[in-house]
């Protein structure tokens, strides 16, 4: 087969880990042009653009329970004027009122906006805002129906901001309160010739906040921080959905979506890909991630979203929350509740943490700058209220390496709480080297019914240091419940299926030892499934696009309001997966 592509300048570094996750065996023959980044214009492949769509909330609250046809509409109050800016059309002479006399620099529009009145300020879309950017904002809104929105106006493609070296896209000192801001329909761009020496440019959010709400906006080359500092008040109830956030990266790492004293948020059908490293300029490391919540974040959802090929974690949830329906791909772990160092005297970070994982996938992880990872979840620091796994997929590790693998990790001793009112069940790990580990020589006291019940370790493979199934380390195993679980090892594969009791070989046990003094209603069968074998790559064609990961890339890159496919959601994904192991779809 031969596939002809436009690739980004950094397409060739990223072609081999991506044909890596899609496994595929089909011989491809690429051609390979550079050219400059497209600007939300459709790949290779034909794609029909999808219809404008009609959106039914009026409110931003309701965005809390909308369905994956909503987009939030943000009408102009009453009392309230529109600010039209245009790079193309505009002269600073014009009243800006009209989008027959806009304005031409983002500066001056920013000024004639309102405090407190739920003013607009609207971007020519086509228009490109170079070496502009938002600057240190200070101006709100009137209120949750009527907040200030930074948006777009017009035909076409989103308008571009592109500020210069050094500088941000929008930032604040820590002493502002700014309520009830919305930014929509923008893309944000790094600077020409970015090559990491300097930090891309970064939304920083640090003033006290009512009401926060992001959407529909591409963030490419850039990151994101909202963040509540010591002389700032609380930031409250925050809404960042739709958005693209695409590759930023700087030496030294740590250039990630990072949230810190958020109480309430919502993180809903983003596409995440690639953040903190580039490959030849930047290495991955273990401190940088797709989305790092702080351990004080508060009633945190993390839903639908999509984080690829992240340096490290595709998400990390200290602060716990709900993390649902989400399709992680070649990132080397995910972690909830998982509070190794920090600021261990920290009240939020010793109240322990709660919330669900559920009908997640997670796919194929890879090491990281060549140490051996690849955890699907990480878990600690639960509580009395407690956390439910079940219905994830585990499936096909197979870059990760030999150490340090293992789908689901528990640790009592990785938090203050322990682990408390657990339980896992009717996930099912495919293809996978290692399944369950608990750490459990430490912070014993701390442990309380934690129930394994229903799951399906299939076709597992040996990771050189830990068995195919299970391997609970430590001599305080008593508190573990295991029930109805089944399990099946890879043809071939002759590594031992259980460690308990110790971290060394002695404790290996087979399946009777684990039968007769563990769990004595397991199963050592093979379960058959319809289609376990598809990809991502198998996906890709069967929603009509080209056998191959970049295409699926591409296409998500140009998700947006008017041009939005739920084919390239997680889930459209998660279904496909889902059906092909006999599970139900989402609704």
């Amino acid at each position: 087969m031969k596939l002809s592509l436009t690739l980004y300048l950094d397409g060739l570094d990223d072609l081999s880990h991506l044909m890596k996750v899609l496994q595929d065996d089909t011989p491809i023959t690429v051609d390979c042009e550079t050219v400059d980044k497209p600007v939300d214009k459709p790949i290779e492949e034909p794609i029909e653009e999808p219809v404008e769509e009609t959106t039914t909330s009026t409110n931003p609250s309701n965005i809390w329970s909308s369905t994956a046809k909503d987009w939030t509409d943000f009408p102009l109050p009453a009392n309230a004027k529109q600010i039209f800016v245009s790079e193309s059309e505009g002269y600073d002479s014009n009243s800006g009122l009209s989008d027959n006399e806009p304005l031409k620099t983002l500066e001056l529009g920013i000024d004639l906006l309102s405090d407190g009145k739920g003013d607009q300020l609207l971007l020519k879309r086509g228009d490109t805002f170079l070496n502009e950017d938002l600057g240190k904002w200070s101006k709100s809104g009137a209120g949750p129906n009527e907040m200030l929105l930074i948006g777009a106006y017009g035909e076409g493609t989103r308008p571009i901001v592109r500020p210069d070296k050094g500088k941000n896209i929008i930032s604040h000192n820590g002493e502002e309160i700014c309520n009830y801001v919305a930014i929509t329909d923008l893309h944000f761009m790094s600077p020409e010739l970015h090559n990491g020496v300097e930090k891309p440019p970064q939304l920083v959010w640090r003033a006290q906040t009512e009401g926060l709400h992001i959407e529909g906006c591409y963030f490419d080359g850039c990151a994101v921080i909202i963040q509540r500092v010591d002389r700032s008040g609380p930031i409250k109830n925050v809404v960042f959905r739709r958005n693209v956030v695409d590759t930023p990266y700087a030496v030294g790492g740590r250039i990630h979506i990072y949230w810190k004293q958020v109480n309430g948020g919502m993180f809903e059908e983003n596409f995440l890909y690639h953040l903190g490293w580039k490959e030849g300029l930047v290495a991955d490391d273990k401190f940088t991630h797709n989305f790092y919540g702080s351990h004080d974040c508060t009633n945190i959802t993390f839903r639908r979203n999509i984080s690829m090929l992240a340096s490290s974690h595709g998400v990390q949830l200290r602060g716990g929350g709900i993390m649902d329906e989400n399709l992680f791909i070649g990132n080397a772990l995910q972690s909830f509740g998982y509070v190794l160092g920090g600021e261990k005297d920290a009240p939020l970070r010793n109240l322990g943490t709660c919330g669900s994982i559920r009908n997640n996938l997670f796919l194929d992880p890879k090491k990281i700058d060549g140490e051996d990872r690849g955890t699907g979840i990480q878990v600690g620091n639960i509580n009395n209220i407690g956390l439910e796994i079940s219905g994830n997929l585990f499936l096909n590790d197979t870059r990760s390496g030999e150490l340090n693998s293992c789908a689901i990790e528990l640790d009592p001793s990785n938090g203050p709480a322990g682990l408390n009112n657990l339980s896992i069940f009717g996930n099912i790990i495919y293809n996978w080297r290692g399944g369950l580990v608990i750490q459990a020589d430490s912070n014993y006291s701390k442990v309380s019914r934690v129930d394994i019940s229903g799951n399906a370790w299939q076709n597992m493979m040996g990771s050189g240091s830990r068995p195919l199934f299970v391997s609970i380390l430590g001599s305080n195993y008593g508190k573990f419940s295991f029930a109805g679980n089944t399990f099946h090892r890879k043809e071939g594969e002759t590594e031992v299926g259980f460690r308990v009791g110790d971290r060394t070989r002695y404790a290996d046990r087979d399946f009777s030892w684990w039968t007769h003094n563990i769990e004595s209603t397991a199963k050592e069968e093979e379960l058959h499934y319809p289609d376990p074998t598809r990809t991502l790559s198998s996906y890709a064609v069967s929603v009509g696009g080209s056998n191959s990961s970049l295409a699926f890339v591409n296409r998500c890159r140009l998700q947006r309001k008017g041009f939005w496919s739920d084919d390239y959601t997680a889930k459209g994904v998660l279904n496909y997966f889902r059906t092909g192991f006999g599970m139900e779809t989402l609704i």
